[in-house]
């Protein structure tokens, strides 16, 4: 591995309270590639998915 310190993350706990209720989000990344590279691949897949979906209105 060359660099060791691109698959480390910190612990991250998300906590939000709504209504009196306390949700708490916590995660995990376990993969073969850098979270840069995954997370920018899944976000030129939104966007060529969002791209795909765009539709004209004909002129009325």
């Amino acid at each position: 591995m060359k660099n060791p310190s691109a698959f480390w993350l910190p612990d991250v706990k998300i906590v939000e309270e709504h209504g009196g209720t306390e949700y708490t989000v916590t995660g995990s990344y376990e993969g073969t590639e850098t979270l840069d590279k995954k997370l920018r691949r899944i976000m030129e897949q939104n966007a060529a998915d969002d791209k795909s979906s765009i539709t004209e209105d004909a002129d009325e």
